[in-house]
């Protein structure tokens, strides 16, 4: 195994059809729930008419459960096509691991996690779908400059709040995206983009209803405004952690209330290209991060950066990843979503 404050390869997990191809070309994203690893991807294949002679190019939306068996391994337990979703992006489960939603370009999926049976549909009319956030009865999706608030009862989703960037207010939503709950479920923040501010903080009360509290620029003055693009809260609640622009990531501390303070910010290394997450492990002791973040000695790109934690919440680089297993073609490779299981 790896030692402490290290990363190193243990698994590759691969499935194949009666065909032989991989059942996991496409993956756009997956998520934890429970004992179920859910994976989502978007795939084509070329499909042959014998009355016509001719083929065409039929685009699927594929959801996926693994579990892991006795001995430890992952095992492909159930696998469904997802009929009325056009390019699955994204994939994301309830609290209760009792329905997952499955983010589309143009709607998003309902579906029941006990048979993977889509319940309904919906957000056809709400543009593109940046990040989606379930808190019990209620999901937050970011879309244009709008955080929109749904609520559920049983399988119907209705409207219920809409907040629209306005700076007459103070209320900053430009290019609003990643989505953050605090561990005690009283903050929700959302990552902004093209503006003087990082992140907008809102109070949840106890009846789930949202209100602004405030926005929040890094420690680190940008003449050109803040381009936050994927943020994590730690464990413990204390620190907001922003990735900003693909160059650096804002460290800001979390009051009792909620209430955030800009405390410092570290560049991330040269060649950075892009940064797709920014995770922190359950312990709080390391965080990762994952996109294409630069270019090894052995010319393949860096998968993943291991930062170690200290108790203030500062962060100190102890590793690049540029490949795993002992296969050649998984050097460099690039991920898009990763997740602690």
């Amino acid at each position: 195994g790896a030692e402490a404050g290290s990363l190193d390869y243990a698994e590759i997990f691969e499935a194949l059809d009666d065909d032989g191809n991989s059942r996991f070309t496409g993956i756009q994203g997956i998520t934890v729930s429970g004992d179920n690893i859910y994976v989502v991807r978007t795939h084509t294949d070329s499909i042959y008419h014998d009355e016509t002679e001719t083929s065409e190019d039929v685009t699927y939306n594929t959801l996926s459960v693994l579990q892991r068996g006795e001995d430890g391994k992952l095992y492909l337990s159930d696998s469904v096509e997802i009929t009325g979703l056009t390019d699955a992006t994204q994939v994301r489960a309830s609290i209760d691991g009792s329905s997952l939603y499955v983010i589309g370009a143009e709607s998003i999926a309902i579906i029941n996690a006990s048979d993977l049976s889509v319940i309904g549909t919906f957000g056809r009319d709400i543009g593109m779908v940046r990040d989606v956030l379930i808190n019990d009865d209620q999901v937050y999706i970011t879309t244009g400059e709008s955080l929109l608030v749904f609520t559920r009862d049983g399988n119907t989703l209705t409207l219920s709040k809409t907040f629209t960037d306005d700076d007459s207010s103070g209320l900053q939503l430009d290019a609003a995206n990643a989505l953050a709950l605090s561990p005690d479920g009283k903050s929700l923040f959302v990552a902004t983009s093209g503006s003087d501010t990082l992140v907008s903080r809102f109070s949840i009360g106890d009846d789930g209803t949202l209100t602004f509290r405030q926005a929040v620029s890094g420690a680190s003055p940008s003449d050109d405004g803040f381009y936050a693009s994927a943020l994590s809260v730690s464990p413990d609640g204390k620190t907001l952690y922003v990735v900003d622009n693909h160059k650096s990531i804002h460290l800001l501390t979390v009051a009792d209330d909620g209430a955030l303070s800009a405390t410092s910010s570290l560049s991330l290394p040269d060649g950075v290209n892009t940064v797709k997450q920014v995770l922190i492990s359950p312990d709080g002791k390391s965080v990762v991060i994952t996109g294409d973040l630069g270019q090894s000695d052995n010319f393949a790109t860096y998968g993943i950066i291991l930062y170690a934690r200290a108790a203030d919440g500062s962060l100190t680089q102890l590793q690049a990843v540029d490949g795993f297993g002992d296969l050649a073609n998984f050097n460099g490779t690039l991920l898009n979503e990763i997740r602690q299981v």
